[in-house]
């Protein structure tokens, strides 16, 4: 590498690197000593050291200038540093651009159109001179000189003519390439000259047509704003007219009353006369029926005292809590009886049949919906829940009666399967009677608030099975729990079975069916009316699909499914989530009474759209948040299918020491309270979508097909959708491994009817069902 102290250090642009390495090569021809980075540098030297280096040493720079090389930091930084410790720099100008403000007082090179005289200049300012060709000069051996020098010196004078001539021809060159330089830079300047003028030209050209559409939206809009004028001038001498043409027609209308109104008061009191006629002949058919009908067929009255009112919540929320007594019972014991039904050997199988047994009971709730409904629309409400009430904890006690699969084989499930199916269509009816026949009874302006406490009962119902199961638990060992202590909370049934019958048989008829019945308004046909009419089967499917499918969904996920999440996947105790679940039930269950008198204030749909929109966006976390609490660390599901059966083995599987996945042990130190909270916000999403729903239903059909139009809706909405929660959400878990996987099923449904509800779902807060049977309907105000 050459030395850097008398050398002169190159700065420029690597945009500019084919012109400095010739550049430099020439200087360094003709003697001039030069440091360039591409030349001076060796292989496997530090490159920014290399350069500070020779930049410090170097008491000359030619700095190459060049629009690149101007906006390059690295450049102007080494000017600067070599102006500062007062080194000389030489400008150098390949193109233009626009030199530094420090540079612009310092003359420049020019190498833009002539390199050859640029590089003359250069060597001259550098202090070097071009070194002329040595002559020729031939010796003889020995060092004498030859015959040609001593004899003619013609040769060195012709060679010096040869000389003079090319420097002579060699300057014309350089003239002429000069001359065509600036004949080339003239036509440039012409061309940007004439480029300038053509965009001025555009330009004026643009500014004109610029002025012209201003000047037309100027015309246009005094053109709109004249037609506005005129518009609103027509329309006020239309109103004038309008007014004057109607004041014209109330004078006539009222010079014509004053003819008539002798016969209008003779045909008003035609009416009233006739009006009451009508009256006394419905008061004398309801004085002219059987005796046997009791004194309930002869009263009507439109609404009833409130002590009426909570009579009959009271006791129809009795007969509620067998459904929900039973469901819970046989939802919580999914665990332990779904080896005693079902053949041992896998508790992942007896599980998922045990709970499709589970699910057979829902699918056949739509068909209770519809025989019951038809009986509750022929006979009445209250014969209706009656015959549903005692099916239901008649089926739930005989299964407290069951022999297991080890005493009986495969007659236990079948009978288990018959018995639900039974049972399920005994459920189809259940709830629509409690509905209607509350929801008759209530005041119009405060069904919202009186049908909520049907729903209270739900979580009534499952309080009752927890301390029933949790007591049974506690004052039995294990293994006789095992053996026969399951079998009490069922039997225990028959006592709320009692209790329902001897309250319903002491409470009346709804007083609206107990009108229509009197004055024949009754349908013969509920079933064909409520179905074939398209207005009435729209009203169905829009409560279906609008409310009550993502109502069903919400309630069985944020309950059942919360507890079987803690309990089969991620390993809780059992007795731990029964708590768990039940003091979250227990701070919700005031919360349907609030939502459901708010939804008399602001509407039921508002409320039920909301819930479900909270459930379908909140799940994911509220899920994820359980798994923190409960701390076990379960990351995924393991199944496993036996290649015979076909049967698949599901296993919790959490990390390890050696970070390596094993089945996950049963949580030794869950955070109890967190838990309570995440369970706690799912039951207020089901307070949201389940007060307001019986006061909606109630208000959507007409009373002579209330209680079939209202059943089935609800029924496929929360037997179908809601009861496969469970069965679908495991199956998924199984089939993906994933832990939040079952979560899809109920997300997906509560999204689909927020999105129905809000399009086609009608708010009927405002509709008065009494007025249906009396001309002054009642109201809670």
């Amino acid at each position: 590498m050459s030395d850097p102290a008398a050398t002169t250090f190159f700065s420029y642009s690597r945009e500019d690197s084919e012109f400095v390495l010739r550049l430099a090569k020439d200087m360094r021809a003709a003697g001039a000593k030069v440091w360039l980075d591409q030349l001076d540098i060796s292989p496997g030297q530090r490159w920014d050291s290399a350069v500070e280096a020779a930049l410090r040493a170097s008491p000359r720079q030619i700095a190459v200038l060049s629009p690149a090389a101007v906006s390059s930091d690295n450049v102007m930084d080494e000017i600067s540093f070599a102006l500062e410790e007062h080194k000389q720099v030489i400008p150098v100008l390949l193109h233009d651009c626009r030199i530094p403000f420090r540079l612009r007082r310092v003359q420049h090179i020019d190498f833009r159109t002539d390199y050859d005289h640029g590089l003359r200049e250069l060597l001259k300012a550098l202090g070097v001179e071009e070194q002329p060709e040595p002559p020729k000069v031939a010796h003889q051996q020995g060092g004498r000189p030859s015959q040609s020098e001593n004899t003619d010196e013609t040769p060195l004078a012709g060679k010096a003519h040869e000389r003079e001539n090319r420097e002579i021809a060699q300057s014309a060159a350089e003239h002429l390439a000069l001359e065509k330089a600036k004949a080339e830079q003239l036509a440039t300047k012409k061309a940007a000259d004439a480029e300038r003028l053509d965009t001025q030209k555009k330009e004026a050209e643009r500014k004109t047509q610029e002025r012209a559409e201003e000047q037309r939206f100027a015309r246009e809009r005094a053109e709109i704003e004249r037609q506005a004028a005129e518009e609103v001038d027509r329309d006020r001498l239309g109103r004038e007219k309008a007014e004057a043409v109607r004041e014209a027609q109330e004078k006539v209308e009222q010079e014509r009353l004053k003819r008539e109104r002798p016969e209008a008061t003779r045909i008003q009191q035609i009416a009233k006369e006739r009006a009451e006629s009508e009256r006394l002949a419905i008061a004398k058919a309801r004085q002219d029926r059987p005796a046997s009908e009791g004194a309930e067929a002869k009263r009507f009255v439109e609404w009833p005292p409130k002590s009426k009112i909570w009579t009959v919540i009271l006791t129809t929320s009795v007969g509620m809590m067998i459904e929900w007594y039973d469901f819970y019972v046989f939802g919580v014991f999914a665990v332990i009886l779904a080896v005693k039904f079902y053949p041992p050997g896998n508790s992942t199988f007896a599980l998922i049949a045990y709970l499709s047994t589970f699910a057979i009971g829902f699918m056949v709730r739509p068909f209770g919906a519809l025989l019951f409904g038809r009986i509750g629309d022929l006979a009445g409400r209250k014969r209706a829940f009656m015959i549903t009430v005692t099916i239901m904890g008649g089926c739930t006690f005989l299964i407290g009666l069951m022999p297991t699969f080890a005493t009986a084989g495969w007659f236990a499930p079948i009978g288990l399967i018959a018995i639900r199916m039974l049972q399920g269509l005994a459920m189809g009816g259940a709830y629509g009677g409690a509905a209607v026949h509350v929801g008759e009874h209530c005041p119009d302006g405060k069904r919202g608030f009186y049908t909520s406490f049907i729903q209270i009962t739900a979580t009534l119902g499952l309080f009752f099975a927890l301390i029933t199961v949790l007591a049974t638990q506690y004052y039995m060992d294990p293994y006789n729990f095992s053996r026969y202590g399951w079998r009490i909370p069922f039997l225990i049934s028959i006592i709320l079975v009692a209790i329902s019958l001897y309250i319903l048989l002491k409470i009346k008829e709804s007083p609206i069916f107990e009108e229509i019945k009197s004055t024949g308004m009754t349908s013969a046909q509920p079933l064909k009316d409520a179905f074939s009419h398209w207005a009435n089967l729209k009203l169905v499917l829009i409560s279906l699909f609008g409310a009550t499918a993502g109502q069903g969904v919400v309630w069985y996920t944020s309950q059942y499914y919360a507890l079987f999440y803690l309990q089969a996947i991620l390993r809780i105790k059992l007795q731990t989530g029964f708590v768990i679940v039940a003091i979250a039930m227990l701070l919700g269950m005031p919360f349907f009474t609030v939502f459901g008198s708010l939804s008399d204030r602001i509407g039921r749909k508002k409320i039920i759209l909301a819930g479900c929109l909270l459930a379908a966006i909140s799940y994911y976390p509220i899920y994820g948040a359980m798994e923190t609490a409960v701390g076990n660390h379960v990351e995924t599901l393991k199944s496993t299918q036996n290649p015979l059966t076909g049967q698949w083995i599901l296993t919790p599987l959490t990390r390890d020491a050696d970070n390596q996945l094993v089945p996950a042990r049963i949580a030794v130190d869950p955070n109890v309270p967190m838990l309570v909270l995440l369970v706690f916000i799912q039951v207020i999403f089901v307070t949201m979508v389940y007060g307001p729903i019986a006061a909606y239903l109630v208000e959507s059909f007409p009373a002579k097909i209330r209680y079939s139009s209202l059943s089935l809706p609800y029924h496929i909405g929360n037997g179908v959708f809601g009861g496969l929660v469970p069965i679908v959400g495991l199956s998924i878990c199984a089939r993906t491994g994933n832990i939040y996987a079952g979560l899809w099923y109920p997300m997906t449904v509560a999204a689909v009817t927020f999105i129905v509800g809000s399009i086609f779902l009608k708010d009927t807060s405002h509709i008065r069902i009494w007025g249906e049977v009396s001309t002054n309907p009642a109201t809670g105000d």
